[in-house]
Parts: C-alpha cells; sequence; structure tokens
C-alpha cells in the first residue's frame, strides 16, 4: 500500500455552510495522520467560500459557478496528482475515529481498488460515536463485493490511469458515482463496502 501521507480527501461544496462546517470538523477531529484537503467550492453564495479561505490546512479550488458534482470532483482528483489514494468525500456527512484506518485496512486485506464506509442516513438524533464503535465492533469482518456508493469513497490512483474521470456529461449530481464504479468493474478493478468503517450522511443536502 502507498504511504498513508499520500492520501488525500477531496469535498466538493455548493452552500449548505452549516454542514460543511460539520464535514470538516469531524473530519479533523479523526485524522490521526497528515492528508491531503482540497475543498471544491462549486460557486457557492451563502458565506462559503470567505469561511473556507480562512481555513489555512486545506487546499481551496473555487469555481465561479457550479460546475456539477463530476467537474468539481475530477478538479480536485487532477489537484491531487501524488496521491496513491484519492477519497471523494460529500459535504454533509459526520465522521467516527477510526473511519479512515477502516478503509485503508480493508482496502490492504482485500486488495480493492475502490472502497466505501457503511453508512446510517437522516436526521443525527442519536449518539454517533458510541454507536459506531459498537456498529465496526459487530461488523468489521463484513464486507459487500462489488458495491460503493458515491457519500464517501476511496480511490486508488491506479484506477484513474486505466479507466479515466468522472463523466461530466452527468452535469447536476445523478448517476456520475454508478457510471464510474461501472467502468471501473469493467475495467477488472475491485470494489466493496465495508464494515470497519461507519459514517452519518444526513442525505442529499446539497443536491436538494
Amino acid at each position: 500500500m502507498e504511504n498513508k501521507t499520500r492520501i488525500t480527501i477531496v469535498i466538493p461544496v455548493w452552500n449548505q455552510l452549516a454542514y460543511t462546517k460539520i464535514c470538516l470538523e469531524t473530519l479533523r477531529k479523526t485524522l490521526t495522520f497528515d492528508v491531503e484537503i482540497i475543498v471544491v467550492d462549486n460557486g457557492s453564495n451563502d458565506g462559503t467560500g470567505d469561511f473556507l479561505a480562512g481555513n489555512n490546512d486545506l487546499k481551496l479550488i473555487t469555481n465561479q459557478t457550479n460546475l456539477g458534482c463530476s467537474a468539481a470532483w475530477n478538479q480536485g482528483v487532477k489537484a491531487a496528482d501524488d496521491a496513491g489514494w484519492v477519497i471523494i468525500l460529500n459535504n454533509d456527512v459526520v465522521l467516527s475515529p477510526g473511519w479512515l484506518e477502516g478503509l485503508l485496512a480493508c482496502a490492504e486485506e482485500w486488495n480493492l481498488d475502490i472502497v466505501s464506509p457503511a453508512f446510517r442516513e437522516g436526521h443525527d438524533e442519536y449518539d454517533f460515536e458510541p454507536y459506531a464503535h459498537d456498529y465496526v465492533a459487530r461488523m468489521s469482518g463484513v464486507l459487500r463485493f462489488g458495491v460503493a456508493q458515491g457519500i464517501c469513497f476511496m480511490i486508488n490512483r491506479r484506477v484513474f490511469e486505466k479507466i479515466g474521470f468522472f463523466d461530466e456529461n452527468f452535469r447536476i449530481g445523478q448517476f456520475e458515482d454508478a457510471d464510474f464504479f461501472r467502468r471501473a468493474i469493467i475495467a477488472g478493478f475491485q470494489l466493496a463496502t465495508t464494515g470497519r468503517s461507519l459514517i452519518h450522511h444526513f442525505g442529499s443536502i446539497t443536491q436538494n
């Protein structure tokens, strides 16, 4: 496996500043080693740009208009050209301790090229951290092969080198993930969702 420091997390955002703050707060809280964080601001007009500009621990890409989800993902991936692993992460998520280590351990053990965490979706009216701890303790040995999801997925650089980037014809944020996963499977890459990692997803906040 590539050096852990060669990991880039790409987070596309379009408004919804409150959720972006939660995402970045839990991201920083759960990281145990250095990673590169790239946030792509897709033309926000709610103060997101000013907030992100004040965060010195991330790289900010600013678009004047909303270029769509696939385009933002591609901008982040291309800016992370020295990363062995790239993680695409929604901004409407809460991350649990060990989420990244779980993805890396699963990818290494099963020789995966794309891996997603399990997730719980909806309102966060529960004590997420102990819930996640118990969930991972029970489900760490469970994998769902051939399945990944666009909320959060970790991709090995070799996948992009073989099949290219995300199709920007999927303009508004629909099916660009499914298309990419399908192309990866056809090209012979291995993907799975693992119970070693759990995140909370509020649910299509930015898209809505």
